[in-house]
């Protein structure tokens, strides 16, 4: 009888893991206690006061629902209502120090190894927000940016998770950022193609070289420069989505270093013309040497 409890505390062990796998699947891996920041005011975050236009626009992207779409390495991402706005929350347990570290003996340097480590890692991702918004707004379709807690707000937002159970989130304690929506390039050109429109679909391969050459030369490098899943087309202009993997550079703003990059870059939409639209890879060699022997 004695062997009952073990046998069972056994079996429920072995079966949590896989239960675990199968609601993290099921929920897109969102829970609310993963964006909660409970960080205090750093006045190194703090960003330029909004324009009245801004503002406003603004005001009618936090006034929606927001429905759960996925997430990344950084962040969980939702559509707005209308279609026209992204919102992005944080994965906040990247940033937290482990506290419970402060409980076991012996390991101080440990301790402030992974507290160090933690803190470098935020101030380099919420920095490159700021750059972001301050430097290169337009360049990553960037609306609003919520870095600290705040009184002014005064705002709760209702997110629909994966299983359509709704969330509540107070914006003022909460960190994130807005996004205008875009067309993901691939996307772009495939449609233009389907319609026949070759010029659209050329406009984009020059479009998204403009913007790799435009970044380098304003000296900023780009940790994650993945054309197909981290650029898209707003309004004609290719920007770029995941603006956490931006920083300073001086050197990029060099010949010797831009032109490789912009080489190196473009290679796998390269590729992907070649197997889906061979009749556009002219166009991106032609675009891409120009830069590379004429620039």
């Amino acid at each position: 009888m004695r062997w009952k409890p073990i046998i069972f505390i056994a079996a429920l062990t072995v079966l949590s893991v896989p239960l675990a796998k199968f609601c993290l699947k099921q929920t897109g891996k969102f829970m609310m206690i993963e964006v909660h920041s409970r960080r205090p005011y750093n006045p190194d975050f703090e960003t330029r006061p909004l324009t009245a236009s801004e503002t406003a626009e603004v005001n009618t992207a936090l006034a929606q629902k927001y429905t759960y779409f996925g997430y990344g390495g950084q962040a969980f991402v939702f559509f707005s209502e209308d279609g026209q706005y992204v919102l992005k929350l944080f994965k906040q347990r990247h940033f937290r120090q482990p506290t419970y570290l402060n409980h076991i003996p012996f390991i101080e340097e440990y301790r402030q190894l992974k507290f160090k480590k933690r803190d470098r890692l935020l101030r380099r991702e919420y920095g490159s927000y700021k750059l972001d918004f301050e430097e290169l707004q337009e360049e990553s379709a960037l609306l609003f940016l919520h870095l600290n807690p705040t009184h002014h707000l005064k705002r709760k937002l209702t997110l629909v998770d994966k299983l359509n159970i709704e969330h509540s989130i107070d914006l003022d304690t909460t960190d994130f950022i807005v996004q205008r929506r875009v067309s993901l390039v691939f996307d772009s050109i495939y449609l233009a193609m389907e319609r026949g429109d070759t010029t659209s679909a050329r406009a984009v391969i020059s479009e998204i070289v403009r913007l790799i050459v435009d970044r380098c030369k304003r000296g900023y490098g780009d940790r994650d420069p993945s054309i197909d899943t981290n650029c898209g087309i707003l309004n004609g202009k290719a920007v770029k989505l995941d603006i956490g993997r931006l920083y300073h550079d001086p050197n990029r703003t060099l010949p010797l270093f831009y032109k490789p990059e912009l080489f190196h870059i473009t290679r796998p939409l390269r590729t992907w013309l070649v197997k889906n639209h061979p009749e556009l890879v002219s166009h991106l060699d032609s675009e891409v040497n120009q830069v590379i022997f004429h620039d």
